[in-house]
């Protein structure tokens, strides 16, 4: 015992809370359990990333004319499409990012925003030619997946 402390009364104040050795686990668990799911996001985030930049590195090795970003979205459909990374690997991070979609169009916005001569000028054919694109996109994604699809067996009566 410490010397000067026999008659002092050892309380605990009303504002101190105090968790049994036992439950501590359990006081515990939510924290520990957001921090793994932080600890997931962040390396299913940096796996993305690397993916990124491995199609970077592709695309500048063997000089090719082609968007590293792109190449390493394609290398990431080419892994989950043979089976070598599961598509549960990656589902927190592009569920995320999905939800955050509309905030990676700001930039876009407010480079547009300073070209406001160039759109009064030639809005018109702007317009034409982002139709006439998302036209022949949504077509040729149309056939692609009919061509694609099984055939559909209608049954004889």
């Amino acid at each position: 015992m410490t010397p000067g402390m026999e008659g002092a009364a050892l309380t605990t104040p009303a504002a101190i809370a105090v968790v049994p050795r036992t439950d501590l686990r359990a006081a515990t668990a939510p924290v520990l359990l957001a921090v793994k799911r932080a600890v997931l996001l962040a390396a299913e985030v940096a796996g993305l990333w690397a993916l990124n930049e491995a199609g970077q590195l592709i695309v500048t090795r063997l000089h090719l004319h082609f968007p590293g970003n792109v190449a390493g979205m394609l290398l990431l459909f080419a892994l989950l499409c043979t089976g070598v990374v599961p598509e549960r690997l990656f589902e927190r991070s592009s569920s995320l990012l999905a939800r955050h979609l509309p905030f990676f169009f700001v930039p876009i916005a407010v480079g547009l925003m300073t070209l406001g001569s160039t759109l009064l000028s030639q809005g018109m054919s702007l317009l034409l030619v982002l139709v006439a694109s998302a036209a022949v996109g949504l077509c040729a994604a149309g056939w692609l997946a009919q061509a694609l699809a099984p055939p559909v067996r209608k049954e004889q009566p």
